[in-house]
């Protein structure tokens, strides 16, 4: 078990003497003991390497303080081993998109038919985001959709009373989507291209557009004109509105 420990920490045990196998062999110190403690009564206790400091485990590390606890890397700091984990079933390894029951990869990957529902190939690290700034942007959403005006052939329209009521309920479940205990860096690392949106609409532009409906309801009849010294006969002659002719013919509409 010793041994193993050593081989992680890039040390290696020779002639019972730990050596650094990075450094040529260089000199190094082991402390080891049933239970090691290090405690500083009255200042810090500081643990630094030039190349790096590795706090590693059989079982588990914990990182605990009364007051608080900042992770601090120059250039990043990432969570979590790339791929460590068994891939979920139905996946495609190599895609990361969904196979088997759940979709063909190649579909979704076919030029045309990519789905938008479908989801992005798996990359070693992503971003965490930033927790505020998507719940400032999920409220505005929620007002835009609640404000937003619709134009028809008939004129404007707005979302009906209950989906304004369902918008309402959602930008007050936006608190629950954040934690207030744990935290990120909160400085946006990139930032929004305000040339690549385009200019708002004008007041004229907003206004509702001319309509018109063309209906093409030209007919003709022939053979209008009917004899009106002539009986009604037939066993409907008897009945309100009803009239016709020997000598007329059964009118035709074109």
């Amino acid at each position: 078990m010793l041994k193993v420990g050593l081989g992680e920490l890039g040390l290696s045990l020779v002639q019972n003497k730990v050596v650094n196998d990075s450094k040529n062999g260089d000199s190094s110190i082991l402390i080891n003991s049933d239970r090691v403690i290090i405690n500083s009564k009255t200042g810090h206790t500081i643990i630094a390497g030039s190349e790096g400091v590795a706090l590693t485990s059989i079982n588990r590390v914990n990182i605990d303080a009364d007051d608080s606890v900042t992770i601090y890397g120059e250039n990043g700091i990432y969570l979590g081993v790339p791929n460590k984990g068994a891939q979920p079933e139905g996946v495609d390894p190599k895609t990361g998109l969904p196979v088997g029951a759940a979709g063909n990869a190649a579909a979704f990957l076919a030029a045309g038919k990519k789905l938008k529902s479908a989801p992005s190939p798996d990359v070693p690290y992503e971003p965490v985001v930033l927790g505020l700034k998507l719940i400032n942007w999920l409220d505005d959403l929620c007002v835009v959709i609640k404000n937003m005006q619709i134009l028809t052939n008939t004129g404007l329209a707005t979302p009906r009373e209950d989906a304004q009521w369902d918008l309402i309920a959602l930008q007050e479940r936006l608190k629950e989507l954040v934690s207030s205990y744990v935290y990120v860096d909160g400085y946006s690392h990139d930032k929004m291209d305000y040339n690549a949106i385009k200019k708002p609409p004008t007041e004229e532009e907003l206004k509702p557009r001319k309509t018109s409906i063309d209906v093409n309801a030209n007919f003709t009849i022939s053979a209008t004109q009917f004899d009106q010294t002539a009986q009604p006969s037939g066993a409907n002659a008897e009945k309100p509105g009803f009239s016709e002719s020997n000598n007329a013919p059964t009118p035709e509409i074109k």
